[in-house]
């Protein structure tokens, strides 16, 4: 325990000071800085999968089709079960509530049509120039010129 007013011989020592210079600060803020980077990307390419459902989940009979939220806390969901699509509901307050079934021709025809839609990226890349794939290097033709068999 320190005292507010210590004798001359029981100071104690003053802090350390860190060693290195302004280098090794930027060095390891670097160093921190790539580390969360990496933690961030493998968590949105592995483990944002797991949290989010998205359409298409197929578990057995049973296939998620489509999903659409009301409002935060009210969605409408599409399941195909045994060749049927039933729509279904859930709210805060309730269980999930069986509201219909759909004609299975109609939604596989407008499943059909949106797949048929350009996604974002596509319509970005068509107007912009821009976000295009990258192609791989166009393998070149050996140069007639550079043969050393023509002595």
């Amino acid at each position: 325990m320190f005292l507010f007013f210590a004798p001359p011989g029981l100071e104690p020592p003053p802090p350390e000071l860190p060693t290195g210079g302004y280098g090794a600060f930027l060095f390891q803020s670097l160093l921190i800085l790539v580390g969360v980077c990496v933690l961030a990307w493998l968590v949105i390419r592995f483990g944002i999968k797991r949290l989010i459902h998205t359409t298409g989940q197929a578990n057995g009979p049973l296939k998620l089709v489509a999903r659409l939220s009301l409002e935060p806390r009210r969605t409408l969901y599409v399941i195909e079960a045994g060749g049927k699509h039933l729509l279904i509901g859930t709210n805060e307050n309730g269980p999930m509530t069986h509201l219909g079934e759909l004609d299975s021709e109609a939604i596989t025809e407008a499943l059909a049509a949106q797949a048929q839609r350009p996604t974002f990226l596509e319509v970005l890349r068509k107007k912009t120039g821009f976000f295009r794939p990258l192609e791989p290097p166009k393998p070149t033709a050996p140069n007639a010129k550079d043969s050393t068999d023509e002595r």
